[in-house]
């Protein structure tokens, strides 16, 4: 068994408050517990307008299909278009 985590930072240029900020990541977050079946979460950032940390956490049967999964949670966080990825850092335990 393996464990992933994907932390995506990401810029919101359309933010223009922390509500906005909020809103756009919520959806984001659903969308990619709805759709990759992963745990997602903000996990750094908060008090930023502009900046955001997401992080994801995935279980899989070897290391490839873990990898597999974040790739999909990374393209969904990508296609947003409200969003810029900054930085992209992935752990396999």
């Amino acid at each position: 068994m393996i464990v992933a985590v994907l932390e995506v930072t990401v810029f919101l240029a359309e933010a223009q408050s922390l509500k906005d900020k909020r809103s756009i990541v919520q959806s984001v977050i659903r969308r990619c517990r709805n759709t990759a079946n992963a745990a997602v979460a903000e996990v750094d950032g908060q008090d930023f307008w502009q900046r955001a940390t997401l992080a994801a956490a995935v279980i899989g049967g070897d290391q490839a299909h873990a990898e597999r999964q974040l790739q999909n949670i990374l393209a969904l966080i990508e296609r947003e278009p409200r969003l810029e990825v900054i930085a992209v850092e992935r752990e396999f335990y």
